[in-house]
């Protein structure tokens, strides 16, 4: 798969999933079907655990650390996934710092109270990865979520 993107889910209602960053593993499942890709097994790496999911066009990587929950999500395409199925409840504190801090081309790194947001690449070759620093285990490298 060419790019990376991390991710999980939360219940937003009664009886409805939505995907959000921070979330348990269990919920990585709901994220597949949400944004119609296919689930690469699970690889562990240096205590993470990285799930990967594709389509032709883009794909996520969700990392989750020793408690379960996923703590990063990165990904890599012709073009974004849906960021708000991904960030879930981060996606609005996102949303409004962006906004207040357009600087126009290039990469761009947003930082919310409590989600940080990495963008960068050009036309048809769209990277990205975000993050709970609080949910960042210890020792996790963050150069490795992409």
């Amino acid at each position: 798969m060419a790019g990376v993107v991390v991710a999980v889910g939360l219940i937003a209602g009664p009886g409805r999933a939505r995907a959000t960053l921070g979330e348990l593993e269990a919920t990585v499942d709901h994220d597949r079907v949400v944004l119609s890709m296919e689930r690469a097994p699970p690889a562990a790496r240096g205590g993470v655990v990285v799930h990967e999911l594709g389509k032709p066009t883009v794909s996520v990587r969700e990392f989750e650390g020793p408690s379960g929950r996923v703590f990063a999500v990165a990904w890599a395409g012709l073009a974004r996934p849906d960021l708000a199925a991904l960030m879930g409840s981060y996606h609005a504190a996102y949303r409004a710092a962006a906004s207040a801090r357009r600087t126009g081309r290039g990469p761009r790194r947003v930082e919310a109270a409590d989600v940080v947001v990495e963008t960068w690449g050009h036309g048809r070759d769209l990277h990205g990865r975000a993050w709970v620093p609080s949910l960042v285990p210890p020792g996790a490298n963050l150069d490795d979520v992409r």
